[in-house]
């Protein structure tokens, strides 16, 4: 058919676009959490101490930090509120594991009713390998609220 690069990806479509690889099609355009998602974010690792954790933090001006593995998948998260109780120690001693995460093609009108019910100030995106894609901030979700129909006024 003369196709020159063809691959055969066996974990299918669905995995292909929840790892935030390029798709086309009718539904491209759409929001999806891996297009609003901040992609720079603070991260370290397990073995991180406490203190460099703190002072990332500070000299960025954010309040969470990603704890990846080698491999980028996340583990973990540490907020500033942790880091307050905490003077020594590592990453791994003071991170909540096994966060909220969406894949990042997640439909927006989701991740908005998400937000919307749950109101948390912040969700992780990754690939369905647990690879961190981006972080969801609560005003990001509402500054793109989903346009629907509006309905029509009657007088």
């Amino acid at each position: 058919m003369g196709f020159t690069k063809v691959f055969r990806y066996t974990p299918g479509k669905a995995d292909w676009a929840a790892s935030g690889l390029p798709t086309e099609g009718n539904t491209v355009a759409a929001n999806r959490a891996g297009k609003i998602a901040r992609q720079v974010v603070p991260t370290c690792r397990l073995s991180d101490r406490v203190d460099a954790v703190r002072q990332q933090l500070q000299k960025q001006n954010v309040k969470l930090c990603a704890v990846l593995n080698e491999h980028r998948v996340l583990l973990g998260q540490i907020s500033t509120e942790q880091l307050e109780s905490r003077t020594d120690g590592t990453a791994e001693e003071i991170m909540i594991a096994g966060p909220t995460t969406f894949r990042p093609n997640v439909e927006f009108q989701k991740v908005y009713d998400f937000f919307k019910t749950h109101k948390p100030e912040t969700v992780w995106v990754t690939t369905s390998d647990g690879e961190l894609v981006g972080l969801l901030h609560r005003e990001d979700v509402e500054r793109a609220e989903p346009r629907g129909e509006q309905p029509a006024c009657m007088h």
